[in-house]
């Protein structure tokens, strides 16, 4: 009989994974497909929301009441029950992960009509998956796990007590050198990452207006720029029948004078200027400014991967370590 409850159980969990992929599937036709990614993360969602509610119910339904006087009856009715449980923790683990997955969809969605791209929904979701996996195993492993064997929730024998001491000391240490690391990494992708505009980006100095506005008028379209001291608002000269054919923005000081006017281009990616005196005149080309953001996406892209291989790679030789002394629950 506990046999057949347990694998009624373990079907209806499976039912509850199925639910939560049939989510994951959801979000990737509403994204992928329609390039709805907010859709696709609330889509998503949802099914989590059924997949971990089935759970808890069928959870409910087959936990077995300790009503047995026999005490070899009740310890085999424990052990069956703490295969449920765990098998729930682990559901639920799997549900709360694929909400991380999802979240990329929910956070660098720009509006309701976008998506994301596959690329980068994978990148950010693995990324996201794996943090957030390891924060549920370690908050089990040092607080659910232990309040729920001392009131006899779970079933542990006096062997795993011992595995379990030395399993939280495994556990603390890689976390701590795994979180060391991760800040390494993310200060040195830091510090290349803002050193970067510095490094590439040069200006082009004009000592002269003169010089400016000649080099603007070969240059020019019609575009409207900020510059980074002062505001550079565009300005047309027209007549009373039609505007003046070449558009002109004026350089304002910190007064609201106008220090000098010239043509505007699409080229830049921001004028830079003295608000007193207006010399010299340093232009920042667009160029420029797309090799940076080109060289900051890659960052931020190796970042998110590194941090992925070391948290498998922590993963795996910390399941190593502590797998070698575990006990058998059978």
């Amino acid at each position: 009989m506990l046999h057949g409850r347990l694998v009624k159980y373990q079907n209806l969990s499976f039912v509850s994974i199925g639910i939560a992929l049939g989510g994951l599937i959801a979000a990737i036709i509403c994204n992928l497909g329609f390039t709805r990614g907010i859709l696709g993360f609330c889509m998503g969602s949802i099914f989590l929301l059924i997949s971990v509610i089935f759970q808890m119910c069928a959870l409910r339904s087959k936990l077995l009441p300790m009503l047995e006087e026999d005490e070899n009856q009740r310890l085999l009715m424990k052990k069956a029950n703490t295969k449920m449980q765990r098998l729930a923790v682990g559901v639920i683990a799997v549900n709360l992960s694929l909400f991380a997955f999802f979240l990329p969809l929910a956070i660098f969605s720009q509006g309701g009509y976008t998506g994301l791209s596959f690329g980068t929904w994978l990148g950010y979701g693995l990324l996201f998956a794996g943090i957030t996996l390891v924060i549920v195993y370690a908050i089990y492993a040092f607080c659910i796990r232990e309040r729920f064997a001392k009131k006899e929730t779970l079933y542990m024998e006096e062997a795993y007590w011992v595995w379990m001491k030395e399993d939280k000391k495994l556990l603390k240490k890689a976390l701590k050198t795994a979180l060391a690391i991760a800040i390494v990494l993310g200060i040195i992708s830091g510090v290349i990452y803002n050193l970067a505009p510095a490094i590439i980006v040069k200006p082009i100095v004009f000592e002269t207006v003169e010089e400016f506005q000649l080099y603007m008028e070969e240059n020019t379209d019609n575009y409207y720029a900020d510059g980074w001291d002062v505001t550079i608002v565009p300005v047309r000269e027209e007549t009373e029948q039609e505007e003046a054919e070449e558009p002109l923005a004026q350089a304002l000081g910190k007064d609201g004078e106008v220090l000098f006017e010239y043509a505007e281009g699409n080229f830049y990616h921001y004028i830079r200027y003295d608000a007193k005196e207006g010399m010299p005149i340093e232009l920042y080309l667009k160029e420029d400014w797309n090799r940076v953001l080109f060289i900051r996406d890659r960052i931020s892209m190796a970042l998110g991967i590194l941090i992925v291989i070391e948290l498998v790679g922590f993963t795996a030789l910390y399941l190593r370590k502590t797998t070698r002394n575990l006990p058998n629950f059978s």
